[in-house]
């Protein structure tokens, strides 16, 4: 479900629809297959994650994933998307984190 090669892709126009913002889109994938879903730069990442996980139908063991950037850098949960520099029309993926041991350190 790509956006290549749409004009305006990556903003979704609210006002249209009575809203009053414009809404930005990133496609987030998952075991090859993609979602687009719409979102507001100072929205948590959490929030989107939360979207995704439900997007995706995903039951077990939703609390170990994570979006990760193309060139893999995990997102902070914590974090807005534009702290975390999500741009609009931006490939994420949905994958598992590292597990850590109880010391901190990698398992």
């Amino acid at each position: 479900m790509g956006t290549a090669g749409r004009e305006g892709a990556g903003v979704v126009d609210e006002a249209a629809s009575g809203g009053v913002a414009k809404r930005q889109t990133v496609t987030v994938s998952f075991n090859s297959e993609d979602g687009e879903f719409g979102y507001q730069p100072r929205e948590k990442v959490k929030a989107l994650l939360d979207q995704a996980v439900a997007h995706f139908k995903i039951a077990s063991n939703p609390h170990l994933l994570s979006l990760f950037t193309g060139s893999g850098v995990k997102l902070p949960d914590d974090s807005t998307l534009e702290a975390a520099k999500v741009q609009p029309e931006e490939v994420l993926y949905l994958r598992q984190s590292q597990v850590k041991g109880g010391d901190g350190t990698a398992a």
